[in-house]
């Protein structure tokens, strides 16, 4: 499978969740709305707001580049890390 069809497979992923999350936002609507609930948020506005910050997180590019990580560093502190942990242990 190449980048481009897993990139797909993603976003139509996306675009799934965003459907299920909306029809559960409806259901939630009309169960609060038969309740009674005094002031009910109109499910349009909390729709396109769902809508609107799934649209702003498709814009933004699926690789970001990331620092390059100094294993050796990394290797250092947790050789100090178990040090430390041993003396505690004795």
């Amino acid at each position: 499978m190449s980048l481009d069809m897993v990139q797909a497979v993603i976003k139509g992923y996306g675009d799934a969740i965003l459907d299920q999350q909306i029809i559960a936002l409806q259901s939630g609507f009309w169960s609060a709305y038969y309740a009674g609930t005094k002031h009910p948020k109109p499910v349009q506005e909390v729709a396109e707001d769902m809508i609107q910050r799934h649209k702003k997180q498709d814009a933004k590019p699926m690789s970001v580049h990331r620092p390059d990580v100094d294993v050796d560093a990394f290797l250092a502190m947790e050789a100090q890390f178990k040090a430390k942990l041993e003396q505690q242990g004795r």
